[in-house]
């Protein structure tokens, strides 16, 4: 019995901190548009909001996902292609950041697609059955008139991506190396950036620490 009573305070606790999160939003039907888990697991797992983006638990490398956001109407209603990893056009920009050999695919053991000339990494999907249907119902939920796109500089390391970034017409945030050459309203400027990319650790946490 007191492991219930346990179980039950615990659950009217994180129900509690999860609605009053939420209610600190005017409003929750904008669509976060990430590079990677970052908008996932930072903003939509932790305050319970409803997916209304389809980059869930994948990564698309910083060209391909500029490419994405400065057309997105017309990217979100292509239809997914799967592929091998290595025919896609950012294969070797995505092992050269992993620090992974091109020439062994093991690293790849997760559904790889395309949507017209952008390649999304399902990495965190077990099948393409999986990755293609909700790729597909929560694009359809994407307000296209109401858009944040928040993008970490992980896989280049020069201004000229980040001027491409900022071409973007959608309110945006771009998290970049404190050395950055740009200055910009939409840009956070972190020190120890570089070596995180380099490192290829997980930037959740080391961005929890600065952006609120």
């Amino acid at each position: 019995m007191d492991n219930l009573f346990k179980r039950l305070r615990i659950f009217r606790t994180q129900w509690l901190d999860k609605h009053i999160r939420v209610r600190k939003f005017l409003k929750t039907d904008f669509s976060l548009i990430s590079n990677n888990c970052w908008g996932s697991m930072h903003f939509y797992q932790r305050f319970g909001i409803k997916y209304n983006t389809p980059t869930v638990g994948l990564y698309i490398s910083d060209s391909d996902f500029i490419r994405f956001c400065l057309d997105l109407p017309f990217y979100l209603h292509q239809p997914i292609k799967f592929i091998p990893p290595q025919e896609s056009p950012a294969y070797l920009e995505v092992c050269r950041w992993g620090n992974l050999n091109p020439q062994n695919n093991d690293h790849f053991s997760f559904p790889v697609g395309m949507i017209g000339d952008v390649t999304l990494w399902f990495m965190h999907y077990g099948s393409i059955e999986e990755a293609e249907s909700k790729w597909v119902r929560r694009a359809s939920r994407v307000n296209i008139n109401d858009i944040l796109i928040k993008w970490s500089q992980r896989y280049t390391d020069d201004d000229d991506t980040v001027n491409h970034f900022l071409e973007i017409p959608y309110n945006k945030i771009g998290i970049v190396d404190s050395s950055c050459g740009i200055t910009s309203n939409d840009l956070v400027k972190l020190s120890g950036w570089n070596e995180l990319k380099d490192e290829g650790g997980d930037e959740i946490s080391f961005t929890g620490k600065h952006i609120n």
